[in-house]
């Protein structure tokens, strides 16, 4: 039985991969976003060499990728619905005059923003906070005078 955390190949292949995506990493010899495909070149060899690959594997894999590719084309897509909207409503100029007449100030409304980012996160992953808040946020941003590229560190 194998223990938790080893590899059940002798020659340690998982531990192999991984030194060598993090020795890559650190030596220079790639990028992070290289490094991720030297691993999966790896993995693909190990499992070639192992005989573990088949056209099975290979289609699951596949099929997982594009579920997976198609889930992140729908949030862009609906994140752009989601912007176009209140460009044509003008809500963000009612957005943007409401927290001005709060009198909130820069960091009443960023205090409130992170609650806000709070309780969506309850619901919501990062990336779709940021697709369904940005359109609406960032024109209030702009107002209160807040540099949108030191805003994007904050977020």
């Amino acid at each position: 039985m194998a223990r938790a955390g080893t590899c059940d190949h002798p020659a340690g292949s998982c531990h192999g991969v991984v030194r060598l995506i993090i020795g890559g990493i650190y030596a220079g010899i790639f990028t992070p976003t290289e490094a991720s495909g030297v691993g999966c070149a790896g993995v693909l060899a190990i499992a070639l060499l192992q005989r573990k690959l088949s056209w099975t594997a290979i289609s699951a894999a596949l099929r997982g990728a594009a579920l997976i590719s198609t889930m992140i084309f729908l949030i862009i897509v609906g994140g752009y619905m989601v912007a176009r909207f209140p460009a044509g409503t003008n809500l963000t100029d009612a957005l943007v005059d409401l927290i001005i007449a709060a009198e909130l100030g820069r960091t009443g409304f960023l205090v409130v923003l992170v609650l806000l980012y709070f309780v969506l996160g309850a619901m919501l992953d990062v990336f779709g906070m940021l697709v369904l808040t940005i359109p609406f946020i960032l024109p209030v941003v702009i107002e209160l005078g807040i540099d949108p590229v030191w805003f994007g560190v904050f977020l």
